[in-house]
């Protein structure tokens, strides 16, 4: 996800194997430079109310973003919404549902919403 290079997917498996077995909420890495950004992993079907997985590209140098602001790609800050019952402490039935929204302070145009 997000290291497409010439030879093909240069990602780390093992990895993405964990990812697929853990299903977390989010996963953040900063390499594969050039392919700084977010993108959305549904695990099931989305209409069915499959969870999926956020992964943030976070590289910080070797990318458009970072050249247009001086070499530095600035933070990449994602925000969590928690929805549903009470304060977001249960994690019994009735639990809260997290929303994750992902998005580039580098301004208007280097947003991402996933």
């Amino acid at each position: 996800v997000r290291d497409l290079e010439a030879p093909g997917h240069i990602g780390d498996e093992i990895m993405l194997d964990a990812v697929y077995r853990a299903k977390p909420l989010v996963h953040c890495f900063g390499h594969v430079h050039p392919h700084r950004g977010a993108s959305r992993m549904w695990h099931g079907s989305k209409s069915e109310g499959g969870s999926s997985t956020l992964f943030l590209n976070a590289a910080s140098i070797g990318n458009p973003e970072a050249h247009a602001h001086g070499g530095v790609a600035p933070p990449m800050v994602f925000d969590v919404e928690l929805v549903g019952s009470g304060h977001g402490q249960s994690h019994g039935p009735g639990a809260s549902h997290v929303q994750i929204h992902g998005q580039s302070h580098g301004g208007p145009d280097n947003k991402y919403d996933v």
